[in-house]
């Protein structure tokens, strides 16, 4: 699935309390939230007609094999919890020999160059990318109408990894919605949003905190990367 909003089809998924957090007013009064806010959507009014979001999403056949999630025969590796509840997003996918499960894999993302574009003013242009930001994870609540789950997003607690981003696009392909990523990770518009779905209806966010030697040795081992090059990619809250 390939899709392309219009601005006005996303404005009611926008988490303004999101918003409001990034600009450090989520504890001030109505009246400079209310300010921000207006801002925001006068800007928004701006770009409609003339800026898109795009997305793309699939389901995949899928199984769980010890810590790895194999994704039509690709494997993803998954870290797990270092404490008493030892949770991992494998746990979340039917083993393999018990029958297919499936997982969603999507990708979404604002047009490029829009915070750069919108004006030259620093406050605009900082308020544009924080607001283009929202609107990619607008496109992703979109998403959630057809692919429901729960959704999982690399270098974030559950999925610390940020070079499962490769994984992802290797199957999904983030190119046909303009999506670039470079060599950490990273995508690029920076407005972008990637993960994946657990339509399983136990599946819950957790947060690996920390991860020893042993289980980086593994998982590099699994990822078939060495283990200095696997921590630059891991970030730990």
């Amino acid at each position: 699935m390939i899709k392309h909003f219009d601005i006005s089809e996303l404005r009611r998924h926008i988490a303004w309390d999101y918003l409001f957090f990034a600009w450090g007013v989520a504890r001030a009064s109505d009246k400079e939230k209310d300010a921000l806010r207006g801002d925001a959507e006068r800007l928004l009014d701006r770009w409609e007609g003339l800026w898109r979001v795009h997305a793309t999403a699939n389901w995949f056949t899928a199984n769980s094999r010890g810590d790895d999630i194999i994704i039509e025969g690709k494997t993803f590796p998954m870290l797990r919890q270092q404490n008493d509840k030892f949770m991992c997003l494998a746990d979340y996918v039917k083993p393999v020999g018990s029958g297919d499960d499936k997982v969603g894999l999507f990708a979404t993302t604002t047009d490029a160059g829009i915070p750069e574009l919108t004006s030259a003013e620093p406050y605009e242009r900082m308020l544009a990318q924080t607001l283009a930001d929202r609107l990619a994870e607008a496109a992703a609540e979109e998403v959630s109408v057809d692919f429901p789950g729960l959704r999982c997003a690399p270098g974030y607690p559950s999925m610390p990894d940020l070079s499962i981003n490769f994984l992802i696009d290797g199957l999904l392909g983030f190119a046909h919605i303009g999506i670039e990523l470079t060599t950490s990770g990273m995508m690029n518009p920076h407005a972008s949003v990637s993960g994946i779905i657990f339509p399983n209806p136990q599946a819950a966010f957790f947060e690996i905190r920390s991860v020893g030697d042993d289980q980086i040795s593994d998982y590099a081992s699994r990822r078939g990367m060495a283990a200095g090059d696997v921590r630059r990619f891991i970030r730990l809250g």
